[in-house]
């Protein structure tokens, strides 16, 4: 699978905020709605600092290129807009109308790298935002309590969402938003940057999950995915070798014993980690572009496989356990069909105990641990 990494530069509260900083009548309501129009409204803006952040880590050329056939080449980079004249803009704009945002807010605001929501759908395999965002998870949940449906499509008018592929394999899908369709209703002065009012995000109520504090990011629902096919396969090692004799038996209870002398390999993977163990007796993996048959039960930790047909294995060489037909593996669905069960199953039942290796032009790139 390739690498996948979320980039977060979802806007943050200013360090200003507090709770008591949006006037409530009697009802309970924000006087003025402040909240959701005009300064008060407005959060540290994020993304010009996530898109040259993912420039920097990805592009292929400089930002100056980028910008250049649009305006003069911005030599700074980012911090053009976070630190300077147009910093000193915005801070002044938003001051004048009452809001909180300070210099301090833009020259500390951070983009962060994260891990992302991981799931799959009638076999794909789904990247999608992790919080704070619900998006992600939500997405990957709905899809499969709907899997029985044909899913449908919808848009949301105040905010852009664009995909983008090269010819390396390399893909990126953003959503970005002012929130309101004119965000704040608040442009900075002397410039056309119309501010986002994102503060609208957070609840007005005290001690709520999502309550405003300084430096917080909102909870969001916006949900940037991208969906791959056909490329997961689920791998593990040989452990252990052995040889047994005519008549001996292994795994649980014995249900399985050799009718001749047998060569064992001893795999560290079973029903804990995701192996269905309806593949017990059943089921077949591929070790040295061969398929082994399982043999025994399939146990939580691990289960084996007869390799006296496979020359030359040893402890140590990979084993495809599914989802990589290249190398002559079973396919999910063929996993699917023989664990009587879908292949959405197959996949969503792979546990957070698997390490996700992540590969480009067939090369580990970062490896995701998490029990570590």
């Amino acid at each position: 699978m390739p690498r996948a990494e979320f980039i977060d530069f979802r806007e943050r509260a200013p360090r200003d905020t507090s709770a008591g900083m949006w006037k409530r009548d009697s009802s309970g309501a924000v006087v003025n709605r402040e909240n959701i129009i005009g300064a008060k409204s407005v959060a540290v803006p994020g993304e010009v600092a996530g898109l040259a952040a993912l420039l920097e880590r990805h592009g292929t050329i400089t930002l100056a290129e980028v910008l250049e056939p649009s305006i003069r080449p911005a030599e700074d980079g980012a911090s053009a807009f976070y630190s300077g004249e147009i910093a000193h803009a915005v801070v002044s704009t938003v001051r004048k109308h009452g809001g909180v945002l300070s210099r301090r807010d833009l020259a500390d605001y951070r983009v962060e790298f994260k891990a992302p929501a991981e799931g799959s759908y009638r076999g794909y395999s789904i990247i999608s935002s992790p919080p704070p965002s619900s998006g992600g998870s939500h997405i990957i949940q709905a899809l499969n309590i709907l899997s029985c449906f044909d899913p449908w499509t919808f848009e949301h008018r105040d905010t852009t969402h664009y995909s983008v592929g090269d010819r390396e394999g390399s893909l990126i899908a953003v959503t970005k938003t002012i929130n309101h369709f004119f965000g704040s209703a608040l442009t900075v002065e002397g410039t056309g940057i119309l501010l986002n009012n994102s503060m609208a995000d957070f609840s007005v109520n005290r001690g709520h999950v999502n309550a405003v504090e300084p430096g917080k990011k909102p909870l969001s629902t916006m949900a940037p995915t991208i969906l791959l096919k056909d490329g997961m396969p689920f791998n593990s090692r040989v452990y252990h070798l052995k040889t047994i004799h005519k008549g001996e038996g292994v795994s649980c209870s014995y249900r399985w014993r050799a009718k001749r002398d047998t060569r064992i390999a001893t795999i560290p993977a079973g029903c804990c980690d995701g192996y269905p163990r309806n593949m017990s007796m059943k089921g077949q993996v591929t070790i040295r572009g061969r398929r082994a048959p399982v043999i025994g039960v399939v146990c939580m930790d691990q289960f084996m496989a007869d390799v006296t047909e496979i020359p030359g294995v040893r402890a140590g060489d990979e084993v495809v356990l599914f989802g990589d037909p290249a190398n002559q593996s079973l396919t999910v669905d063929e996993v699917a069909v023989i664990g009587e069960t879908n292949k959405n199953e197959i996949i969503s039942r792979i546990t957070r105990r698997v390490p996700r290796v992540y590969l480009e032009n067939n090369r580990t790139v970062s490896m995701v641990n998490h029990l570590e």
